[in-house]
Parts: structure tokens; sequence; C-alpha cells
């Protein structure tokens, strides 16, 4: 089905071999081309479920991610993000654990603050992905490697919302 959704992103023969580089590639691009598409598309992967008939967002999401997305937006481009999301007719959520991992690899690739919308999001999901940049051991394919300083950055804004949430 995302293949018929999106043949240009799921559909091409490196998606087939490099199925995780080439979403990360294609969130890239968008991050780059068409912002609010992608702000949309990342603000439903933060609040794990949206409901697109809801009165308002959730502010603390949308103020980290951007300050002009809003419920009008949003639900412009949900037709566009079919291929990425899943509605059951109630809620929206992303497809597959490789979208959000992808979209969180654009996001602290292309952005220049994406601590901020780290701390909006799930503590586990990121940590478990996020990792120092190691010359001498390989990450996973699917780990943020991130230089040291980063890494310390990330790990403390993640503290800080732990201590918060506490």
């Amino acid at each position: 089905m995302m293949i018929s959704a999106a043949p240009g992103v799921f559909g091409n023969k490196w998606f087939c071999s490099q199925p995780f580089q080439t979403l990360t590639e294609h969130f890239n691009g968008l991050y780059n081309t068409e912002r609010e598409l992608f702000c949309s598309l990342f603000y439903i992967m933060c609040v794990t479920i949206f409901n697109p008939r809801a009165d308002e967002l959730d502010m603390d999401v949308v103020n980290a991610i951007s300050t002009s997305l809003n419920r009008n937006t949003i639900a412009y481009y949900l037709s566009q993000l079919a291929p990425y999301t899943h509605d059951d007719g109630n809620v929206i959520e992303i497809k597959h654990d490789l979208i959000t991992i992808a979209l969180i690899h654009a996001l602290i690739r292309k952005s220049e603050n994406p601590w901020k919308v780290l701390k909006v999001y799930d503590n586990t999901r990121t940590l478990e992905i996020v990792r120092p940049d190691d010359p001498y051991a390989r990450p996973h394919k699917f780990a943020v490697p991130l230089r040291r300083e980063m890494f310390a950055k990330a790990l403390s804004v993640l503290e800080e919302k732990t201590f918060y949430e506490n």
C-alpha cells in the first residue's frame, strides 16, 4: 500500500535495497522544500496518536516544532501524509517505526535546534537512537551518531525533561 501511495519514495530500487537511507534523504528533502508538510508529519509523530477532529493541538509540541503550525495546516496536508500515516477513521498515527526513525534523523541533521523538539517527544524513543559518534565503533545503521558535545546536550535536555515530569 505504501508503494502505491508514494511510488517515487517506496517504489524505487534504492528503497528496496536501502529503505532507511532512502526515507531519511526523502525527509531531508521535505524539510528543505516543504517545511509545513514535514512539520505536520513530525507533529503527528510527536503526539503519537493524532485526532483530526480535536479542537486544539498540543501547543507544547506546536511551539517546539513550528509556531506557524496549526490545525488547518495539518488538515490540509493529511492526504499527502497518507503514505506515512495510518488513518482508521478516528485517529491518525505513523505507519511504521522506520518512518519515525528517519524523521528524527532528518530533524537532527537539518534543524538548528532539534533539542526543543526532542523535549516534547518520548525520551525513551529518543535515547534508543541517539549515540555518541565514536570513530572506533560503527553505530547501528538506525542510530543517530552525534558529536560528543551534541550528545551531551541531548542527554542534558532529556534529563531536564525527565526531572520536570517527575
